[in-house]
C-alpha cells in the first residue's frame, strides 16, 4: 500500500516537472519566432523589396549618366572646352537677334555673334591646331571676319535694335537653323584639326544661309552687298575644308 502511495507520488511530480518543462520550451520558441519575423518585415520593407531595389537602380542609373556627362566635359581635349566655352553663347545672342522687326537689323545683329563665334574658333585653332593649310584659314576667317563685325556694329548705330516680332518671315527662316547641333558633336573630336573644320564647315552654312534670308528679305544695300560678300568667301572656304577632310 505505501509502496502504491509512493508510486502515485512519483508519477504526479513527473507529470507536473514535465507539464513546466513544456511550457518553458514553448516559451522560447515563441520568442524567437517574433523576432525573426519582426526582424524579415524589416529587412524585406527597407533592403529586400524589389520595389526599393528597382528604386536604387534607377537612382544610381541616373546618377551614372550625369556623372558620365559631367565626365564626358571634364575629360574632352582643351580644343573642346575651348569652343564649349563659347558655343552656347553665340546660339542665345543669334536666337534673340534674329526675331527683331526689322531685316536688316536682324541680320547685322545676328551676324555679329556669329562672326564673333568663328573668330573665337579660328583663335582655338590656333592655339591648338598644328595643319599648316587649317591654320591658314583660321587667320584668315580672323581677319575677313573681324572687318565684318566692325562694320556692322558701324552700321547698327542708331538703329531700332529692340522691336522684336518672331512671326516675320526672316525670323521664321533663321529659327530653321539646325547648324548648332552639328557643331556640337564635330567639336568632340580628339583631333584639334578636324574637330576645327568638322565644326567650322556647318558654322559657314549658317553663316551663308543668314546671308541667302538677308538677300530674300533685307532691303539696305549695305547690308545686301555685305551679304553677298559672306556667301562669296565663305562658301570658297567650305569647299576647301571638305577637301581637307577627304585628304
Amino acid at each position: 500500500m505505501t509502496f502504491i502511495k509512493n508510486r502515485a507520488v512519483h508519477l504526479v511530480v513527473a507529470a507536473v516537472v514535465l507539464a513546466t518543462l513544456t511550457a518553458c520550451a514553448d516559451g522560447k520558441n515563441e520568442v524567437p519566432t517574433h523576432s525573426m519575423v519582426g526582424d524579415n518585415n524589416h529587412t524585406q520593407t527597407t533592403h529586400d523589396s524589389p520595389n526599393n531595389q528597382n528604386g536604387h537602380a534607377e537612382m544610381n542609373h541616373a546618377n551614372m549618366n550625369h556623372s558620365a556627362m559631367a565626365m564626358d566635359t571634364q575629360n574632352a581635349p582643351p580644343h573642346t572646352q575651348a569652343y564649349l566655352a563659347m558655343m552656347n553663347k553665340m546660339g542665345d545672342e543669334m536666337s534673340k537677334a534674329g526675331n527683331l522687326a526689322d531685316a536688316d537689323t536682324a541680320f547685322a545683329k545676328g551676324m555679329i555673334p556669329h562672326h564673333i563665334g568663328a573668330v573665337e574658333m579660328a583663335k582655338v585653332q590656333l592655339e591648338f591646331g598644328k595643319d599648316e593649310t587649317m591654320r591658314k584659314l583660321a587667320q584668315a576667317i580672323i581677319d575677313g571676319q573681324q572687318a565684318e563685325i566692325d562694320l556692322m556694329n558701324g552700321w547698327l548705330n542708331g538703329k531700332d535694335t529692340t522691336t522684336q516680332n518672331a512671326n516675320a518671315p526672316h525670323a521664321k527662316a533663321y529659327a530653321l537653323d539646325n547648324s548648332h547641333g552639328e557643331m556640337m558633336t564635330a567639336i568632340y573630336e580628339t583631333d584639334p584639326d578636324v574637330a576645327f573644320a568638322k565644326a567650322m564647315i556647318p558654322h559657314h552654312k549658317g553663316a551663308v544661309n543668314m546671308a541667302k534670308v538677308q538677300l530674300e528679305y533685307g532691303k539696305d544695300k549695305a547690308m545686301q552687298d555685305l551679304a553677298k560678300q559672306i556667301i562669296n568667301a565663305q562658301e570658297p572656304e567650305i569647299k576647301l575644308m571638305e577637301d581637307w577632310l577627304k585628304q
